[in-house]
């Protein structure tokens, strides 16, 4: 169900996004998965609003941080939590590929703007 969310997203159907998430059970299936990844902070899969950040559509960013979803900050480079350690000893180019994706996201001039506080106002 999810990589028809993120085919979605990648292909720029707003609407059907919009549907998809509208969509309870679905939505529900998604944070479950969501969650597993907040557990594994470097999943190679790509989550919703990390694709949606990293492709600038404000709009599908908006969206989903309405719908509670946000970037989590990738551990530091030289963390020695065990997933950290697991991860870097299976796998050190996924590992950094993954950290590497998700600041690609938190540094998105559209995410930037909706997850940052605004000192004018």
């Amino acid at each position: 169900m999810e990589l028809s969310l993120l085919i979605a997203i990648e292909k720029g159907y707003d609407n059907l996004v919009v549907k998809m998430l509208d969509n309870d059970k679905l939505t529900d299936a998604i944070e479950i998965v969501d969650k597993e990844r907040e557990t594994n902070l470097h999943a190679n899969d790509m989550s919703p609003i990390l694709l949606s950040a990293k492709m600038n559509n404000s709009g599908l960013v908006e969206l989903l941080m309405d719908k509670g979803y946000i970037i989590k900050e990738p551990h530091n480079a030289n963390c020695t939590c065990y997933i950290c350690i697991n991860r870097r000893a299976n796998d050190g180019v996924g590992f950094n590929q993954a950290r590497l994706e998700a600041y690609n996201g938190l540094t998105s001039p559209s995410y930037m703007v909706l997850a940052s506080w605004d000192p004018v106002k």
